[in-house]
């Protein structure tokens, strides 16, 4: 609020913007799509939704991107295109190796998606897709990274 005093005229008030951002909670399906076409499909996203250099978002990434996309990776360079970007990783991968007990990934798979079958609540269903995601990270050789805390 702006309040202009003049001796020998009423206060003059007018109010002004003190924020212009925008705080946008976005969702995008993976829908299959390898790491360049995802990334493309984020970026529109962000440009359909009028995100501009100043705004925060929430960009939630869900669905199943193409075998060996990793969701995170493929959307971090984004970040510089707003004041503020958190991506959630939402999606699940399919191990290629899942059905066969003879390699570890395969009975982690397995002993998962039996898990995931029996978790009683979305509580647990979530702890267990995490325990998968992770795990199969750390299967592969790859650093597993945590999720945020408000994601678990």
């Amino acid at each position: 609020m702006k309040v202009t005093l003049d001796a020998e005229a009423p206060a003059k008030v007018e109010t002004l913007p003190a924020d212009s951002r925008q705080v946008l909670d976005l969702s995008l399906d993976a829908g299959g799509r390898e790491a360049d076409a995802l990334r493309e499909a984020a970026l529109a996203l962000l440009l359909e939704s009028g995100a501009a250099p100043g705004d925060v978002v929430r960009l939630t990434v869900r669905g199943r991107p193409a075998a060996g996309t990793r969701a995170a990776h493929s959307l971090a360079d984004l970040k510089g295109l707003v004041a503020h970007l958190v991506l959630r990783d939402r999606t699940v991968n399919d191990p290629e190796g899942r059905t066969d007990r003879s390699t570890a990934e395969g009975r982690f798979a397995l002993d998962l998606e039996a898990r995931l079958a029996a978790a009683p609540d979305a509580r647990s269903r979530r702890v267990a897709e995490l325990a998968y995601t992770l795990g199969r990270e750390a299967l592969l050789g790859r650093l597993p990274v945590p999720p945020p805390a408000e994601d678990v």
